[in-house]
């Protein structure tokens, strides 16, 4: 059993968007607490294994998005997850075993939404059960095969919104999917391997989807290895995007919402160049087709979703490593990153092209741990056509191992030099971009029984 627990009491914020009289000068006082519990519980017994997972988080919102009141603790969400599963492998030989899972998930959302004359509230409920089953069978000592079998059933999906009098959305939409996926893992040669899979989900408020994955991987032997990844997926629209309807701001619903569909391709190299050193190159590419987004017809002055855009990214990451048989390690990774609206042919706002992370972990005193990391990256561009500063930080961790064979501790000082920085707010904000965080501390204690 392990727990993590975390409370943030928050500080006073002064947003300059809302420096004036009536908004209390731009100070946010008090109204950016956080608070998070984690429970996790694993009993294993024999071939059998059963898991509980429980998880929540209170926040308070200090920006005042969707044009709510500024610097009212009204402003604030909850979210609530619970996770019971079940497992069980039964080995039928050395080389072909199944194993059996079934799970119930719930989770539990809350908002609250203060403005002039109400306070709108919303809140969705999911209740979900999932039965799985897979085989796996060594064909021989060079070729793995895996096939599965999945079933989820929605048995709630709830989502309700609110205000002082009047009920302004609440649908549960039921749904389940049967899911089938193969994979092959083949050994040509000794350094050469193929790996090939596809996946059907049959979705019974969708028609049914395949998606194919595959990779081909090379191996210089003691050194080297080549890596060609391919894979496509895909997001159901949820039931806000779907269903969600008003009236009194003629916000219409869209029930024939297609999924978002996803393709990536990828290489990768890694190389070993001494024993402590181990050097990782990749380049990437993907595709997000008929991405969902809001749109505005000015032909009757509504608000819809609909599927708008292809977004594209292309990239690279460069990463090295070095570790010694002491526990010191240390890293250094830069990548780059275009992503760009297809459609509209421009660069997507909160995403940096440039990204600098560099790190180190030194042990002392046999159980602890002290671990640097800098980070620096170009400035993000905003919905509203700005562009944040660049940005360098400095975090300090320190962490234990396990202590008394039951506990471990760790202090994380986020922001170590208290650096003023911002990311770009959302469309539900009037801020073009948001100060983050100064300098915070993070004490965790985990406890292991």
């Amino acid at each position: 059993m392990s727990t993590n627990y975390y409370k943030q009491l928050g500080r006073n914020l002064y947003f300059p968007e809302f420096d004036s009289p009536s908004t209390n000068n731009g100070l946010a006082v008090d109204v950016d607490k956080d608070e998070y519990i984690g429970l996790l519980t694993t009993i294993n017994y024999n071939n059998l294994r059963f898991q509980g997972k429980y998880s929540k988080r209170d926040k308070l919102i200090p920006t005042a998005p969707y044009e709510t009141l500024f610097n009212d603790n009204r402003t604030k969400t909850s979210d609530e997850f619970n996770h019971i599963e079940a497992e069980y492998t039964y080995p039928f030989s050395e080389t072909q075993k199944a194993l059996f899972r079934g799970s119930i998930d719930y989770y539990k959302y809350s908002g609250s939404w203060p403005y002039t004359t109400s306070v709108q509230n919303e809140n969705a409920n999911g209740i979900w059960s999932t039965l799985s089953s897979r085989f796996n069978w060594a064909i021989s000592s060079s070729n793995m095969l895996v096939a599965g079998l999945e079933f989820k059933k929605n048995l709630i999906a709830r989502y309700k919104i609110w205000d002082n009098s009047t009920e302004l959305f609440n649908k549960n939409i039921l749904s389940s999917i049967w899911s089938f996926y193969i994979q092959d893992e083949i050994q040509i040669v000794n350094n050469l391997k193929l790996i090939g899979s596809i996946r059907y989900d049959d979705y019974s408020i969708y028609k049914g989807y395949f998606s194919p994955r595959g990779a081909i991987v090379y191996n210089i032997p003691m050194s080297t290895s080549f890596k060609f990844i391919y894979g496509s997926s895909l997001r159901i629209p949820n039931i806000y995007e779907r269903y969600y309807e008003d009236a009194p701001t003629n916000f219409k619903p869209t029930p024939l919402l297609s999924p978002e569909k996803i393709n990536t391709i990828e290489f990768i190299a890694e190389q070993r160049f001494f024993r402590d050193l181990y050097g990782f190159f990749s380049i990437y590419n993907y595709n997000v087709n008929d991405l969902i987004d809001q749109k505005f017809n000015s032909a009757d002055s509504s608000l819809q979703y609909q599927n708008l855009n292809n977004v594209s990214a292309t990239g690279f990451e460069v990463d090295l490593n070095y570790s010694t048989s002491s526990g010191m390690r240390a890293f250094l990774r830069y990548s780059y990153q275009y992503a760009k609206d297809v459609t509209l042919n421009s660069h997507l706002s909160n995403s940096p092209k440039h990204l600098l992370k560099a790190g180190l972990v030194y042990p002392f005193f046999n159980s602890f741990f002290c671990a640097t990391e800098l980070i620096y990256e170009n400035g993000r561009l905003t919905v509203q056509g700005t562009k944040t500063e660049d940005l360098f930080l400095v975090n300090l961790t320190l962490t234990s191992n396990t202590l008394f064979n039951l506990v471990k501790t760790s202090l994380n000082i986020k922001n170590l030099f208290n650096t003023t920085y911002k990311y770009p707010g959302g469309f539900e904000h009037i801020q073009p971009s948001i100060t983050q965080d100064g300098r915070t501390f993070f004490l965790q204690v985990q406890i292991d029984f």
